[in-house]
């Protein structure tokens, strides 16, 4: 038992943090996006009115979970 608690209390999140930060500003995909493929369409074809209902939809869900992560 003092093996597993060990284990899972000192090693298991020492090796998440040592291998987040190895990760960190590491790509997976070579020559990838930093933005999503979403933002890239609505960008290019913003006059339409699919891609403006689109864009009002991302700004609601946005400010929607800007909310919850400030309360």
């Amino acid at each position: 038992m003092l093996f597993g608690t060990i284990f899972g209390v000192i090693i298991v999140p020492g090796l998440y943090y040592i291998f987040g930060t190895l990760a960190h500003g590491r790509k997976l995909i070579h020559e990838e996006e930093n933005s999503p493929l979403t933002e890239s369409i609505i960008k290019e074809r913003s006059g339409t009115a699919f891609t403006m209902r689109i864009q009002k939809l991302y700004t609601k869900i946005t400010k929607r979970n800007g909310n919850k992560k400030n309360s």
